[in-house]
């Protein structure tokens, strides 16, 4: 009974706490993280590689260690951000610098362990746990520190641009921000030069340009083209297709051709048909829920649709947008005219694609024969002297 109860204490029983120690998906520990907030981001691989608003947490960190757990069963991209590492603009805007972040990949069953140090500019870190994790924070040891600097020009930008500084100046530091903020890049394409077999330069390809992604997408191997990150690969090949198409579309999209014909979805749930509309001058605004310049330029859209509504059919045609963002910006800046959503994501039927829109937002003008008489791309005043000049 005695040796039962010795063998209970010193073997059984530590087995047993261990065995009811909560395991979590990641643990962190960084030097210098003080008792503070850490700003979580998060999606889902298929949702990052489309392009969809991740969704933000927060959670709190104790003598330098934090936890996390991933939502569901799925696989994630987690982002980490310090509020201690977080900066302010002159203008109160907060920046976070993106060699500040903990960027990680998290599947249902890993138990990711991350170790570091907080440094003024940058995170330093080792995450373990998984492939690509590993191999994802020791290429990010290559460039980090000096990529860091990055960060600190856009401070001095900040700075000088308060300041009124020259622009000459400024646009040489912008020059020296962004050769430091490529470094990422060029240590990926290095990566993927030596590694195609790798899962993980199949993530890295997804962030090259577009001619550097299609030269070395045909060296990796069908089962890395078919992994984890398919769906970013093929996301990125339907976008430069579609670039493509929108390149054929601009030049054929000018003033004193016939605009395309389309039928899209209203914020009402109607179906709205361009060449339905007679008898007025039309107004097609491409614009997007993601779009500040778009969201800028409201109340002056607001001004002119009080004052030509009679004359003028406004169009708002939300692109690149989720159909609940859509509708939110839509109530939330009372906007009265139609408003349609260019949802499909065939390439050969996008109305964007169609029109040759690149930037957001583009306004075009038809008259009543449906012919174009003005493009005008950014929040312009010339498109709203245009509108003066037909109809006055």
């Amino acid at each position: 009974m005695k040796l039962l109860k010795i063998v209970f204490t010193t073997v059984i029983f530590p087995l047993l706490l261990t065995s009811c120690e909560q395991k979590h998906n990641l643990t962190a520990e960084l030097d210098g993280l003080k008792n503070d907030t850490i700003f979580v981001e998060y999606a889902t691989v298929p949702n990052y590689f489309i392009g969809n608003s991740p969704n933000r947490d927060t959670i709190y960190a104790q003598n330098g260690k934090f936890v996390y757990d991933i939502p569901s069963k799925e696989s994630y991209f987690v982002g980490f951000y310090p509020k201690q590492s977080q900066f302010t603009r002159l203008s109160g805007e907060p920046f976070r610098a993106n060699q500040n972040y903990i960027v990680t990949l998290i599947e249902p069953n890993d138990n990711i362990q991350v170790s570091g140090k907080l440094n003024e500019y940058y995170a330093s870190y080792d995450a373990r746990g998984s492939a690509f994790n590993e191999e994802y924070s020791e290429l990010r040891k290559s460039y980090i520190e000096k990529s860091s600097k990055g960060a600190e020009l856009e401070l001095k930008i900040d700075s000088l641009s308060a300041n009124n500084s020259s622009s000459e100046k400024i646009n040489k530091l912008f020059q020296e921000r962004n050769s430091f903020n490529r470094l990422s890049t060029k240590a990926e394409l290095n990566y993927i030069e030596n590694n195609p077999r790798k899962n993980i330069s199949a993530f890295f390809l997804t962030k090259q340009n577009p001619e550097t992604f299609e030269k070395y997408y045909s060296n990796l191997p069908i089962e890395v083209k078919s992994g984890i990150f398919r769906v970013g690969l093929d996301a990125k090949m339907e976008r430069i297709k579609k670039s493509k198409k929108i390149d054929e579309a601009r030049s054929e999209i000018v003033e004193g051709v016939s605009a395309p014909n389309f039928k899209l979805l209203s914020v009402t749930g109607e179906k709205v048909e361009l060449f339905s509309i007679r008898d007025k001058y039309i107004v097609l605004d491409f614009w997007g829920s993601w779009c500040p310049p778009c969201i800028k330029g409201f109340p002056k859209m607001k001004e002119y649709y009080s004052r030509y509504k009679n004359d003028v059919e406004f169009i708002g045609i939300a692109c690149n947008d989720t159909e609940k963002k859509w509708k939110e910006t839509v109530n939330n800046f009372d906007l009265k005219w139609v408003q349609l959503i260019n949802s499909d994501a065939v390439v050969e039927k996008d109305i964007s694609v169609k029109y040759g829109i690149k930037n957001y937002p583009t306004k075009i003008i038809l008259n009543k024969k449906k012919i174009i008489v003005g493009i005008f791309m950014g929040e312009s005043e010339e498109f709203y002297a245009a509108l003066n000049d037909l109809l006055q």
